[in-house]
Order: structure tokens, then C-alpha cells, then sequence
């Protein structure tokens, strides 16, 4: 897993579209000023992100994200919780 000062963690999760060809989906936080949550997905057969969501950008979000049951779970500094489904 690549970090940078500004992605602290990326989880990654893996489904299929309607066809069954299967995607990945990662997601991450940023640790920046104006930090915010992101979930980007990439065709198997694909080198091509496309970004799914992103939260508005609010302030540092340290801590990674959790992912689990279609759900995304981070906080950040100013102790806003974001869920996202």
C-alpha cells in the first residue's frame, strides 16, 4: 500500500457489476486542511479510476476508514462522524 502525508490508509473491496465482470473499490481519507473522504472504482480489465463519492472537505482526517456491510465510517479533527453508503 502506498501512504503519503496527505493518504493515511486505502481499504480496498472487490464486487461485480451486473455483467460479472469484477471491480475494485478503494477507499481513503486525506490528512490535509481541507481533508475528506474519497471511494474510487477500477474495471478489472481497466487502469482507469473513476471516482464514485467524495464528502465535502471539512478538516484533518488522521484516522483511516472503516468499510463494512455497503457502509463507509471515518471521523476527523473536528470530531464529525461521516457515514456514507
Amino acid at each position: 500500500m502506498v501512504k503519503s502525508q496527505l493518504l493515511q490508509e486505502a481499504q480496498e473491496n472487490t464486487e461485480e457489476d451486473d455483467l460479472g465482470n469484477p471491480i475494485d473499490y478503494f477507499y481513503f481519507n486525506t490528512n490535509a486542511s481541507k481533508g475528506a473522504g474519497y471511494c474510487f472504482s477500477v474495471a478489472a480489465d481497466s487502469t482507469d479510476a473513476t471516482q464514485v463519492w467524495a464528502t465535502t472537505g471539512d478538516t484533518y482526517a488522521l484516522g483511516g476508514m472503516a468499510i463494512s456491510n455497503g457502509y463507509a465510517v471515518f471521523g476527523n479533527d473536528y470530531n464529525h462522524l461521516y457515514v456514507v453508503k
